[in-house]
């Protein structure tokens, strides 16, 4: 054969070693014929009793992976769960050479079969040296068609690039295989016997659109490189009702009932879910254009695709970019989209339905947010995306984004099932929807039903389609460290670890050894150091502390001590406080974490409960990225914020108005494709978090009562005078009455008001009484 570029072959045969390949093959086949001669018909019993039976037997389990077998086997039911489970001798031995997708797995199973069929003794012999195996040559093009794109197990090489051709891929497969078997290719009559039944996955079918009397057509069409004859009936249906309705993770074939999807795929149920958008969706009819101050039409403008997302582009203030999707449903609907919008306030984004507001205008999320509207009522809508500008100024991205959109009772079903995109996995009959691969596994085909773990050294983010080969060697900036807890002595530990996933070469760098018996950190403000315990406790309620190896103070009257919550360093029990999806310990801060390349979007959150009015919250936070990056941060319902300035260490303050529980989240985003290497560069981090205010935490501080309020010893928060009552300095311990002929009408007051003309009132009067009386002629007495 003609050789390729050898820098591209792994190990590929030497032409002398090809012809000693050929005469061992002959060898080896003149020997199996002569054992054939005088062996069984099932001669893999005297290699695996348990598996294989002395002859074949009436097939009389559901057999669903060896369709073509027949009424007899050699296979008992031990085999067949073993070839179930990918373990049989074939499976075995592709598992051992090889990464295999879906497809190679289906191809293969032609060959797994051999070992189960009535006829095993004409496929399979057993000798001294190990098995012999013959294999028709259109099996085995089929197979190494099926995986040419597979990769090597521990390897990035793939099976098209490592081996010379079909015959060369099975004879080498097999020939250092454990245990060892000789594999050769014949050309026997056999082989017809042995061609794949077609099965409704060969085929591809299309409805036509229904008509006047709510009928429509099915066809059905073979799919390219199937290769199968028989088996399922592909035969066009007629007259079919159109409105059959299937459920999320369910389709209609032509002429059947509703049928979950296989592992592997999804579906909604009756419509569509866009989150590729490299290419304008197929079947959702989206448009784009501007609108000038005036109304006007400016097409050629408006929302782009940039792979990962839809945005609104760029615009001329004063415009709007709008995009548009006129719909028919044909039964009650849902339509979801997940967005962010960063803006002015007075630019935004608004989503419309027949032109009538279902989103208002939101000009700035933190992080992305879903939107969902139900029982959108059957026929004709449009749906409109607006990204308005005002006349002047813009801020943050000054755009609006779309990541998946999906709209629902378009159609009554689905009509397939869609195929999991790469990087993604279903690995259960009807699903709606699939999975993420997780960090150091990819998916790198369609369809796929699970994620295959990288091979050493390579690594993979979130949602990769590929495993990629270490940046370079490990250094310094590769390494994280963590604190343990503080132990009974106040000793603790500094443990070291590569940042996962480790995407560098570790075998140039070695990992500091843990410290042993370091200080544990100083005790936060508002808790002192206990020493039966080792450990810092939280102030008693009405007491305080700088922290350190300050004690806790009782706080005297007229003063407050108001419960905090510190976080000046964190250790091995911060996820107890927090919730993430990306952020890791870093030495004693908190780092997001690197994710899925040109796309990171990573949060942080705490739940807070305020029970004092304008409780505090300030923290300590730095961006470490080369370009443009933000930390997004938002108080449930009381502010959002996006804070951009890059490389320096900075300081935020948030004031929270009102008591009450609140979410607190933190999202670092870079999303601006580049190289990974500086991908992995970019990065959020949070020194220090302190709130004032909260209703669980030690005191920092004794404050002294403002004017208009008192309060007794240790006290949280301080006590307004009531009404008729004043206090006129700060650190008050108690109330004065208002003196007579004065009053204080409301709570809180730091001085008293005296009384009108004519008026007067007692000590302690909240209000002021007028004496004078009239009586009239007829002795009625009048108090005006």
């Amino acid at each position: 054969p003609t050789r390729k570029n050898p820098a591209r072959l792994v190990g590929k045969p030497h032409t002398s070693t090809m012809l000693k390949r050929h005469i061992t093959l002959t060898l080896l086949i003149a020997t199996s014929l002569f054992l054939l001669c005088f062996s069984s018909s099932c001669p893999l019993h005297s290699f695996r009793p348990n598996d294989f039976t002395t002859a074949p037997q009436e097939l009389t389990q559901n057999n669903t992976q060896c369709p073509y077998l027949g009424s007899h086997t050699c296979c008992s039911s031990s085999y067949f769960s073993r070839l179930s489970a990918r373990t049989d001798l074939v499976g075995q031995v592709f598992k051992s050479k090889l990464s295999p997708n879906s497809q190679c797995w289906a191809a293969m199973s032609s060959i797994s079969c051999l070992a189960c069929s009535s006829d095993q003794d004409k496929w399979f012999s057993s000798h001294r040296t190990g098995l012999s195996i013959r294999l028709c040559p259109t099996v085995c093009s089929r197979v190494f068609d099926a995986c040419a794109d597979v990769r090597l197990s521990n390897s990035t090489s793939k099976v098209k690039d490592s081996y010379l051709d079909a015959e060369d891929f099975c004879y080498r497969l097999f020939s250092d295989s454990d245990p060892f078997i000789a594999a050769s290719l014949v050309d026997d009559p056999l082989c017809s016997s042995l061609e794949k039944p077609c099965t409704e996955e060969d085929y591809y079918s299309t409805y036509t659109e229904c008509g006047m009397d709510n009928k429509r057509q099915a066809f059905f069409f073979k799919k390219e490189g199937a290769n199968c004859s028989g088996g399922f009936p592909a035969a066009d249906q007629h007259d079919l009702p159109c409105d059959v309705a299937c459920g999320p993770g369910e389709y209609l074939p032509p002429g059947g009932s509703c049928r979950e999807c296989r592992p592997g795929t999804f579906s909604i149920g009756g419509g569509d879910r866009v989150e590729d958008w490299l290419h304008w969706p197929q079947r959702v009819p989206l448009r784009t254009y501007c609108l000038t101050p005036d109304n006007e039409v400016v097409e050629n403008c408006g929302w782009q695709l940039n792979g990962t997302v839809i945005h609104s582009g760029t615009i001329d203030d004063g415009m709007e970019s709008v995009l548009e999707a006129p719909l028919l449903f044909v039964t009650s609907g849902e339509v979801t989209f997940v967005y962010k919008v960063s803006s002015e306030p007075n630019d935004g984004m608004v989503f419309l339905v027949d032109n009538i507001p279902a989103l208002r205008m939101i000009s700035q999320t933190v992080g992305y947010s879903t939107f969902s509207l139900q029982n959108i009522q059957r026929g004709f809508h449009t749906l409109k995306w607006y990204y308005h500008k005002d006349a002047f100024g813009s801020q943050g991205d000054d755009r609006a984004s779309i990541k998946l959109l999906q709209i629902s009772g378009t159609r009554w079903s689905d009509e397939s099932c869609t195929e999991c995109p790469p990087g993604h996995y279903s690995e259960k009959p009807g699903s709606a929807f699939c999975r993420v691969c997780p960090e150091n596994t990819f998916a790198e085909d369609s369809g796929s039903t699970e994620c295959t773990p990288c091979p050493h050294p390579t690594h993979s983010f979130e949602g990769a389609a590929v495993c990629y080969p270490p940046t370079g060697p490990c250094t310094e900036a590769d390494v994280v460290s963590y604190y343990s807890g503080c132990g009974v002595d106040h000793k603790r530990k500094k443990f070291y670890e590569f940042q996962t996933p480790v995407t560098c070469n570790t075998s140039t760098y070695d990992l500091p050894a843990t410290e042993e018996d370091l200080p544990c950190a100083p005790c936060t403000a508002g808790t002192e150091f206990n020493v039966n315990s080792g450990k810092c406790d939280i102030c008693m309620k009405g007491y305080y502390s700088s922290g350190g190896t300050d004690t806790c103070h009782s706080c005297e009257s007229g003063h407050y001590a108001p419960p905090s919550r510190s976080y000046l360093s964190f250790d091995q029990t911060w996820q107890s406080h927090f919730e993430t999806d990306g952020w890791q310990l870093d030495g004693e801060t908190l780092v997001s974490k690197p994710k899925h390349l040109g796309s990171i979007v990573t949060y942080l959150r705490m739940n807070v409960q305020t029970n004092l009015p304008n409780a505090d919250l300030t923290f300590d936070y730095k961006l470490v990225c080369l370009d443009s990056c933000q930390l997004d941060f938002s108080i449930e319902g009381i502010t959002t914020d996006v804070l951009r300035l890059r490389n320096y260490r900075m300081t935020s303050h948030y004031r929270i108005p009102l008591p009450g529980r609140y979410n607190v989240t933190w999202i670092f985003e870079q999303t601006i494709p580049r190289k990974e290497q500086y991908i992995l560069l970019d990065k959020a981090i949070i020194y220090k978090i302190d709130f004032t205010g909260v209703s669980t935490g030690g005191a920092a501080q004794c404050l002294n009562c403002s004017a208009g309020y008192f309060s007794y010893a240790n006290s949280e928060q301080c006590i307004p005078c009531p009404a008729g009552y004043y206090s006129s300095s700060t650190g008050s311990v108690f109330c004065k009455a208002c003196p007579a002929g004065t009053f204080a009408p409301s709570q809180g007051s730091t001085s008293c008001v005296e009384c009108g003309s004519g008026s007067t009132s007692e000590e302690g009067s909240s209000s002021c009484t007028d004496p004078c009386t009239f009586t009239a002629k007829d002795n009625s007495v009048y108090d005006p």
